[in-house]
């Protein structure tokens, strides 16, 4: 199984929902919807990751990445 030190610190272009791994063991911790950016941490190991939505082109797309508290 994947670990989080596995995955890069930024994986552009891709939701938590569509990296399957992170969907099964993130667990959310705050939202932010002013900022559209929401805070999750790995029930596994602890690591904190941030989903945003970026303004590029026509519209918006997802970055996911490793965050510290």
């Amino acid at each position: 199984m994947p670990h989080c030190d596995e995955f890069s610190d930024e994986i552009q272009g891709k939701s938590v929902e569509m990296v399957s791994f992170l969907a099964s063991n993130l667990e959310k911790v705050s939202v932010d919807y002013k900022a559209w950016k929401t805070q999750y941490k790995c029930r596994i190991c602890g690591q904190f990751w941030e989903e945003a939505f970026i303004q590029g082109g026509h519209g918006e797309y997802p970055v996911v990445r490793k965050i510290t508290p």
